[in-house]
């Protein structure tokens, strides 16, 4: 029964998570039950995003609720290790003379 649950939740988390990605935002982390995702430059709300995904999920016979869940306080702050990470990329790209970013800006929430 373990496994029915798991390979059902992982399949609902990637319903969420190429919905999340083809709205614009960021899908940085799976993290058991749930996604870190963070905003694309495209300014939407947290709450849009999630209805995006909820919809998606109904569409392949998920009918569930999804929430969000605060990281004590930081979920409105970039995380530090992926800001820096994404900052050597991009540095990285633009020496290539690559746009990292082509077409959809993806993030996490």
């Amino acid at each position: 029964m373990p496994r029915i649950v798991a390979n059902c939740e992982n399949e609902v988390l990637s319903i969420m998570h190429r919905s999340l990605f083809e709205y614009g935002w960021h899908v940085r982390a799976k993290v058991f039950d749930g996604l870190i995702i963070e905003p694309g430059e495209f300014g939407s709300s947290v709450s849009e995003a999630l209805g995006i995904a909820e919809k998606a999920c109904l569409a392949q016979g998920w009918n569930i609720r999804l929430i969000e869940k605060p990281l004590k306080d930081t979920h409105d702050k970039i995380m530090p290790s992926l800001d820096i990470s994404q900052r050597a990329i991009e540095a990285l790209m633009k020496k290539r003379g690559n746009s990292m970013y082509s077409g959809s800006y993806s993030v996490y929430a």
